[in-house]
């Protein structure tokens, strides 16, 4: 009777143990296809969000950009407002623009919120342009090196004339232009070249001002422009010499110049 029993109950904890084993082996496939099935919705709502709405190129902010024209670089760099913000390579963009735009000395570009792209350029400084033999003009930087794409603002950098011979005087004459202020250099027209010396040259101002310079060292006195020109009236019919002092030069005093000279001599 007793090993009946033992028999029985060993055979129904047996019966209990197999019972349990398929029970937790069904739980853990459960969760199995609980944890895939979500692994597999996860990946598909993340696929719909990236290719939705919510991640395309809404704003795209350049900042530094005064010689260069905005829809031109994103044109060049392919970026429009049907990219995909996670498409845009940064690495990409910064080594373009810095390959192929020799005037810009820094590029940033940084991706921000869920559609926004921002970038960030530092423009060299644009010094002269030259005129060439032919007609054609170089673009000259700061950097001394030409720059052969199309100005945004070409009208409001100073023209340097017959200055091809004359190397080391124009490298001086670049070096000066360079220390300008920008609202002066700016205002500049054009600066002529004085064969027949080795250091004048005149600058003609926008306004009508024709400035007599000592290339080497023209700058210091030049910035002070518009203060000095408020007290010209007749720009146009004066010569400001800024070569030995600062000193107005009209036909009148060159006459009494010339005069002065001959009783020297005679």
């Amino acid at each position: 009777m007793n090993f009946n029993f033992k028999i029985n109950n060993i055979s129904y904890n047996k019966r209990k143990s197999f019972n349990n084993s398929v029970e937790r082996l069904k739980r853990k496939k459960r969760n199995e296809y609980i944890v895939l099935s979500s692994i597999i919705i996860i990946f598909f709502l993340i696929l719909i969000f990236l290719n939705s709405s919510f991640v395309k190129i809404k704003n795209i902010n350049i900042d530094g950009l005064t010689q260069i024209d905005r829809t031109e670089l994103l044109k060049e760099i392919d970026i429009d407002n049907n990219m995909k913000l996670w498409k845009v390579n940064e690495e990409y963009i910064q080594k373009y623009i810095l390959d192929n735009y020799s005037i810009i000395s820094s590029v940033e570009v940084k991706k921000k919120y869920l559609n926004t792209l921002y970038i960030s350029v530092k423009e060299k400084k644009v010094v002269a342009k030259e005129i060439n033999d032919d007609g054609t003009f170089n673009i000259i930087l700061e950097d001394n090196t030409i720059y052969d794409k199309k100005l945004l603002n070409d009208s409001s950098i100073p023209i340097i004339n017959d200055f091809n011979e004359d190397k080391n005087k124009k490298d001086i004459l670049l070096e000066n232009l360079k220390k300008l202020n920008p609202d002066v250099l700016v205002h500049i027209s054009e600066i002529i070249n004085d064969k027949n010396s080795e250091y004048l040259s005149y600058i003609y101002m926008k306004d009508g001002q024709k400035v007599k310079i000592n290339v080497n060292s023209f700058s210091e006195k030049l910035n002070y422009y518009f203060k000095m020109e408020k007290d010209i009236s007749d720009k146009k019919n004066t010569l400001l010499n800024l070569v030995n002092g600062t000193y107005l030069e009209t036909e009148n005093s060159n006459k009494l110049k010339e005069r002065k000279v001959k009783n020297l001599l005679g």
